[in-house]
């Protein structure tokens, strides 16, 4: 993937209000993404971190019959609760919720298990943001991505409480400048067009 991390630029205010948390995941809503783990895993941290005000927001929409389907058992797992947030995620102005719209620290969550680096995380490290994951196409060496196991909701929510309250939960200029380095869009499509003219 090619990332325009120059529409992604460093936070000039990294938010620092600990007291409030934002879970934030981008995508197809479809069972290979897995967002029914999501949102378990976000009841999950409620029970393990009471006294933060936690939000989740989940940006996309299904495609196939068989995701519409899906997508309403996950509305019946959040209740049509305040919690939650659902949308279409344009990615024109997916940015200003990258960055955040409310106080609180934005966390990314991703629970995709197409074997593939999704997009949407990788622009969430361009943006500073934390990224959780169970992906396999994702390895936890990468600077701010910390690994959960696949389809364990409380895994998660023990990722994300244990980072939280170890204070690891904060601006990711590592995984930024990791992006930068790996999949900055100009820089690939140079490495294309060098492989071409070669």
């Amino acid at each position: 993937h090619g990332v325009d991390t120059e529409f992604f630029p460093p936070m000039t205010e990294p938010v620092a209000d600990l007291t409030a948390l934002r879970l934030l995941t981008v995508g197809r809503i479809s069972p290979v993404k897995d967002v029914r783990t999501l949102i378990l895993g976000f009841y999950e941290l409620k029970k393990k971190l009471p006294a933060i005000s936690l939000r989740m927001a989940i940006f996309g929409e299904p495609i196939t019959e068989s995701d519409a389907h899906y997508q309403k058992e996950l509305n019946k797992l959040t209740k049509a609760r305040p919690e939650f947030t659902w949308g279409r995620s344009y990615h024109t102005s997916m940015r200003q919720f990258y960055y955040g719209v409310e106080s609180g620290v934005t966390i990314f969550v991703h629970a995709s298990d197409t074997g593939s680096l999704d997009k949407a995380p990788l622009e969430a490290l361009a943006a500073g943001l934390p990224v959780f994951t169970s992906s396999e196409a994702f390895s936890g060496e990468i600077p701010g991505v910390t690994k959960f196991e696949a389809g364990n909701p409380n895994d998660l929510a023990e990722k994300i409480a244990g980072a939280f309250e170890r204070g690891e939960i904060s601006y990711n200029e590592a995984g930024r400048e990791w992006v930068r380095k790996q999949h900055d869009l100009k820089s690939l499509v140079k490495k294309i067009v060098d492989f071409y003219c070669a």
